[in-house]
C-alpha cells in the first residue's frame, strides 16, 4: 500500500489538471485529493451548486485556482484551457439532478451535451494533452429493467432528459476520441455516489440529513428502487487511478464502469433505514402515499464493474454501511460547528480507507 501511495504522488506531482465542475460535491472531493497528491489544479465552474456548499465549508477554493464561467461559454472556456495548458482535463461540470432535468430539459441537455462538446473542442487544440476524462453516469445505458448489470459495451440511451443528455455526452466523447483525440479521451460511468458535503436537493442522503436535523421524518418516494451505492472517496480514487493507468499505457479501454458488487446495490428504503440507524435520535422515515406512481425513473440499476476491477484492481473499499457511517460522521461534525480544517481532515481520513483500492503500475 505504501508503495502505491508513493507511485500516485509521483505521477500527480506537478501535473497541471483542469477540472470543470470543481466547486460541486464530487469536484470538491476530487480537487482536495489532487492537491494532496501534488497536482496543480485550475477549476472552472459556473458557481456554487448549493448553499451550504462543501466548496465553501471545507475552503476548497483556498487550495486551487478558480475560474467562474459557464461551459456553454465556448470562447471563455477555450481561452481558459489555452492559457492554462493542462496535462490532464477532468470534466465534471453538469446539471446532475434527474428531477431538475424533468423541469428544465433544454438547459440540462445543453449543459450536459454541448458543455462536453465545448470542452473537448478546447482540448483538441492543445499540444501535449495526456488525458481527458469525461465523467458521466450509470444512467447512460438504455434501461429495459431486466435487472442485469450493465456492461460498458451495452447500448446507450435515455428514457428521460437527464439520462438522454448524458448518453449524448458519451456519444460526443466517442466522436472526438475517434476523430481528434485518439488515445486521450476516456469516460467513467459511476453508480450513485454518497459522501459528506453533498447538499443537493432531491438526493437521498442530503434529503435524509435535512430531515434528521429538523427532527422530521424522511419522506421516501421510491422505496423499492435499487441503485449501486458507493462513497465518493472510493469513486474519486478510481477516477484518478484510471487516468494514471491510461497515461502510463497500462489500459487501452476507453470507458469504465465504477460500481459495487450486487451486495452493494440496495433499495432506497434499505439505505434510509440504515441511515436512521447510524444517525440515531431524530431520524425516522415514512413511505410517501404516492410512492412509485409519479416518476418514470428506472427502478432497477446495476453496473458490472468487472473491467475496472480486473484492470485497475479497483473496488469500493467502503461497504454501503461504512459509507453511510462516514456520511453521518461528516454531517454531524458540520452541524456541531467543526472548522474547515476538521472537515478536511475527515475527508482525508476517508480517503485513507480507499488508498489500497487499485494496484501499482
Amino acid at each position: 500500500m505504501e508503495n502505491l501511495v508513493i507511485e500516485r504522488k509521483s505521477f500527480w506531482r506537478g501535473r497541471r489538471v483542469f477540472v470543470t465542475g470543481h466547486s460541486g460535491f464530487t469536484g470538491s472531493w476530487l480537487t482536495l485529493k489532487l492537491v494532496e497528491l501534488g497536482a496543480k489544479v485550475q477549476g472552472y465552474s459556473i458557481g456554487l451548486p448549493t448553499e451550504p456548499s462543501l466548496f465553501n465549508r471545507a475552503e476548497i477554493g483556498k487550495i486551487c485556482d478558480s475560474i467562474w464561467g459557464d461551459v456553454l461559454d465556448r470562447e471563455k472556456l477555450l481561452d481558459c484551457v489555452r492559457r492554462f495548458q493542462p496535462d490532464v482535463v477532468i470534466h465534471l461540470a453538469a446539471q446532475p439532478l434527474v428531477r431538475v432535468a424533468y423541469l428544465e430539459p433544454v438547459s440540462t441537455i445543453l449543459t450536459n451535451a454541448i458543455g462536453t462538446l465545448n470542452l473537448l473542442e478546447a482540448a483538441r487544440k492543445l499540444d501535449g494533452l495526456e488525458c481527458a476524462l469525461n465523467v458521466t453516469t450509470d444512467k447512460v445505458y438504455r434501461n429495459l429493467e431486466s435487472g442485469q448489470p450493465f456492461l460498458e459495451s451495452d447500448m446507450l440511451g435515455g428514457h428521460e432528459p437527464y439520462s438522454a443528455s448524458k448518453a449524448c455526452s458519451e456519444i460526443i466523447s466517442d466522436a472526438y476520441r475517434e476523430c481528434y483525440l485518439k488515445g486521450i479521451v476516456i469516460s467513467a460511468r459511476a453508480g450513485n455516489i454518497i459522501g459528506g458535503g453533498d447538499w443537493s436537493l432531491d438526493r437521498l442522503v442530503p434529503d435524509s440529513v435535512r430531515a434528521a436535523l429538523a427532527n422530521e421524518p424522511i419522506r421516501i418516494r421510491s422505496p423499492l428502487s435499487v441503485r449501486p451505492w458507493q462513497h465518493v472517496a472510493d469513486v474519486v480514487t478510481g477516477y484518478l487511478d484510471y487516468v494514471r493507468y491510461k497515461v502510463s499505457g497500462f489500459t487501452a479501454e476507453t470507458c469504465l464502469n465504477f460500481g459495487p458488487d450486487l451486495d452493494g446495490c440496495w433499495t432506497v428504503e434499505k439505505v434510509v433505514s440504515e441511515f436512521c440507524n447510524e444517525w440515531g435520535e431524530g431520524a425516522s422515515y415514512v413511505v410517501a402515499s404516492d410512492a412509485n406512481q409519479t416518476s418514470s425513473e428506472s427502478k432497477l440499476l446495476y453496473l458490472d464493474a468487472s473491467r475496472a476491477k480486473r484492470q485497475l484492481s479497483w473496488r469500493p473499499r467502503l461497504s454501503p454501511q461504512q459509507a453511510l457511517k462516514a456520511c453521518v460522521g461528516w454531517y454531524k461534525a458540520e452541524a456541531s460547528g467543526a472548522s474547515p480544517a476538521e472537515l478536511v481532515q475527515l475527508m482525508k481520513a476517508t480517503f485513507e480507507l480507499t488508498e489500497n483500492g487499485t494496484k501499482s503500475v
